[in-house]
């Protein structure tokens, strides 16, 4: 009886895991800087500024509106995907949580549901940063990174965002403030969830995908020559320049 129980339990995790993967990969990979950008202002801002489909580029090419809009897409495809894998995981469990035996953690239903739900948010960060309808191209997960920690750890993106504005407002580089951002995820996990190997674990892995995504930028910040934030003065195609890029 016990191990029909448990393949039953195993067969619900393994398809509930899959399908959250491809829905998080699908949600993290809509391009909203293209489809704004193209649809709305007739522009492909992969041919403007820095040539990357974040926030920061949009807003600098196309405006503060343009911007706010793509980064305030970006951060709810991210959070929604762990909204939609919560509702997943936690349907998929069903009597296996009390099989389990464990009532704590994200979703209250063990390690094992609580790591399917943080691979998803992985997943979304990797569409948005190697997007299929970019030919496998894409931003640098920042605002993406944001929204699924706003979905799991509230207390947690506040304090992102915290560094993140501080550091961009000293400093004017968006993109050391999206580094330093992200290498403080995996103490800020260990101030407000302390005694999660899992959390920290997940938060070791994003910061790793994010500061990945910015090596270009780091390397032109240890030589000096990252540009400084400022919006309305993209360099048009004929004049493309890497930039100072938060995505």
């Amino acid at each position: 009886m016990f191990s029909a129980i448990a393949l039953g339990s195993n067969a619900a995790y393994v398809i509930a895991l899959l399908v959250c993967l491809a829905e998080a990969y699908a949600c993290g990979s809509i391009p909203f800087a293209i489809l704004i950008g193209r649809n709305l202002y007739g522009i492909d801002v992969r041919e403007h500024g820095s040539g990357n489909t974040g926030a920061t580029n949009v807003l600098r090419v196309l405006g503060v509106r343009a911007g706010l809009s793509v980064l305030l897409l970006d951060v709810l495809k991210g959070a929604l995907a762990v909204v939609i894998a919560r509702f997943i995981l936690s349907y998929a469990a069903g009597d296996a949580a009390a099989a389990v035996g464990e009532a704590h953690g994200i979703l209250g239903l063990g390690w094992q549901w609580d790591l399917a739900l943080l691979l998803t948010a992985i997943f979304a960060v990797l569409g948005h940063c190697i997007s299929p309808w970019l030919s496998f191209k894409g931003g640098k997960g920042v605002a993406c990174s944001l929204g699924v920690i706003a979905a799991m750890m509230p207390p947690v993106a506040l304090g992102l965002i915290v560094v993140f504005v501080t550091v961009v407002f000293l400093s004017r580089y968006v993109s050391l403030g999206s580094v330093l951002a992200a290498a403080s995820l995996p103490f800020l996990i260990l101030l407000f969830y302390p005694g999660s190997p899992l959390l920290l674990g997940f938060g070791v892995a994003l910061a790793a995908v994010v500061i990945g995504a910015h090596h270009a930028n780091i390397g032109r910040l240890i030589k000096g020559t990252e540009r400084k934030f400022s919006v309305g003065n993209a360099k048009r195609k004929d004049q493309k320049d890497p930039g100072d890029d938060a995505e």
